[in-house]
């Protein structure tokens, strides 16, 4: 059989062609994730070299690995372009510049010309990732100066800008600057995965000056769900207590106990009584008791969080916040 009709069992239904490169992209991509190898493709950073032995070791193996599947994953035209690449990101980036349609409205593929300007830029936007997640102020403030717009463009294959990247190292300064040249509207831009630079703040690093930052700007950031809940459900949630406390505080309440939002506040009082984040949960409850009995985004009332964890065992005695709780 011609490889154009080889296609390998469990990765993708159909080999890349001139008309399918957004599914196979998928299909490529979650394989990837599945097997541990999608890191050695997203990776922005410079692969190690021989002399670091086990560390090459390890990614020259990853490496391979990832490789092969984006290969064996092409019909022979696509292979042509990949054939003498060993880079599993080089070949990955080559195919989406080549494949990828302008917009998922059209089915035009860019031509050599575009694909080489697209190339150029990566190249750019690489110093402005690495500058990002490296902290280098000055290095940001200067390619701002000369590409303004590069603070608003997704320079990650998960959809990520500087922002994003800024946020997750934990650059507060950085994320100050670049803040400061955002509009509000930059900021709720969300990656791949459905998340805000706020919410990649909370679940990676959980530090506070950021938020205040990012919140301060926008403060329609606060009642974004990312991508199921709100930010201070998300922080509490993944353990984060006191930046729960913080997004709590400064999201208003009105907000919060709109018909629309139950389901929502429901869902940051059940997270916060699974945490023990009791004052949180108290305060939602005084202001809306009915609360109590709505479910949330997992079809749970917040009551069932004090079965869940028996914070009321059979003939204990309760203390003050329980007894309010449970004449509520």
């Amino acid at each position: 059989m011609s490889r154009q009709g080889v296609v390998p069992a469990g990765i993708v239904h159909q080999l890349l062609d001139n008309e399918n490169y957004l599914d196979w992209s998928v299909w490529v991509k979650t394989y990837l994730m599945g097997e541990d190898l999608w890191d050695i493709v997203e990776s922005m950073d410079e692969p190690p070299k021989p002399e670091d032995g086990d560390e090459f070791k390890y990614w020259r193996s990853k490496n391979a690995s990832a490789l092969h599947v984006i290969q064996i994953s092409c019909n022979a035209d696509a292979f042509s372009e990949i054939r003498n690449i060993t880079s599993a990101k080089e070949a990955w980036d080559t195919l989406e510049v080549k494949f990828k349609p302008q917009s998922e409205s059209t089915d035009k593929i860019i031509s050599d010309d575009e694909a080489n300007i697209l190339k150029d830029q990566y190249q750019v936007y690489t110093s402005f990732h690495k500058a990002a997640q490296n902290g280098d102020l000055n290095a940001i403030k200067e390619f701002i100066t000369r590409y303004p717009n590069a603070v608003r463009t997704k320079i990650t294959h998960a959809g990520r800008t500087a922002l994003y990247v800024a946020a997750i190292a934990g650059h507060t300064e950085i994320v100050e600057t670049l803040v400061g040249k955002m509009s509000p509207e930059d900021l709720e831009m969300k990656d791949i995965r459905g998340y805000t630079p706020l919410a990649a703040a909370i679940i990676y690093n959980a530090n506070i000056k950021i938020a205040e930052c990012m919140v301060k700007k926008n403060k329609k950031l606060l009642t974004m769900l990312v991508p199921s809940m709100m930010p201070a459900a998300l922080a509490i949630y993944n353990g984060y207590i006191e930046m729960g406390r913080y997004l709590y505080s400064v999201t208003p309440l009105e907000d919060l106990i709109l018909p629309e939002n139950h389901i929502h506040a429901a869902t940051l009082m059940a997270q916060a009584l699974y945490m023990k984040c009791y004052d949180v949960a108290l305060h939602l409850l005084e202001r809306c008791p009915r609360l109590a009995t709505t479910l949330d985004i997992y079809d749970k009332p917040p009551l069932a969080a004090l079965v869940d964890f028996s914070i009321f065992p059979s003939g204990c005695p309760l203390k003050f916040w329980q007894k309010r709780i449970y004449e509520c």
